[in-house]
């Protein structure tokens, strides 16, 4: 299963060119790094979440599996 991936560099490059981050170097230095470290941070925290929903359903199946069967007799 895949998930979000990064946002583009030059997305975040157009937005700071459009709001006014890039007639400063070291302002848009700061705001690109600054997004490249909240992106990063989202992109575990979605990985975690979707990894903790893998083991749940992984466990659930495991455990349906163990039941025994019931007749319809």
């Amino acid at each position: 299963m895949s998930g979000p991936g990064p946002i583009p560099w030059t997305a975040i490059d157009q937005y700071a060119e459009r709001n006014g981050y890039a007639q400063n170097v070291i302002v848009y230095e700061d705001f690109v790094a600054y997004i490249h470290a909240i992106d990063l941070e989202y992109l575990a925290v979605i990985s975690e979440e979707t990894q903790r929903k893998q083991q749940e359903a992984e466990s659930k199946g495991r455990a349906q599996a163990k039941q025994p069967k019931r007749s319809n007799w």
